[in-house]
């Protein structure tokens, strides 16, 4: 127990000394890195947003699954974009 209480001490103490700018610059660009995947996935126009969106948030754990999301992400299924007459039709 006294080794997690020497732990956090030096943890929060390194912490102190941080700019809270740097901070939030870092935090920021950990979860845009995160979610590449679903960015690549919102301008592509991908089918499976939602389910890329979903498998995202644990595969940023795990390179390979992280990868394995950007390439469905890069190569599936495009949303069809409905026309004028069939929008109306349907």
């Amino acid at each position: 127990m006294e080794f997690l209480t020497e732990t956090y001490q030096s943890f929060m103490s390194a912490l102190d000394g941080l700019d809270p700018v740097f901070m939030t610059v870092v935090i920021v660009l950990t979860i845009v890195v995160w979610f590449v995947p679903t960015i690549i996935a919102i301008f592509c126009n991908r089918k499976h947003l939602g389910k890329i969106f979903i498998a995202n948030v644990p595969a940023g754990l795990s390179w390979i699954a992280w990868s394995a999301l950007i390439i469905w992400a890069a190569t599936g299924k495009m949303k069809s974009k409905k026309t004028k007459d069939e929008a109306a039709s349907a």
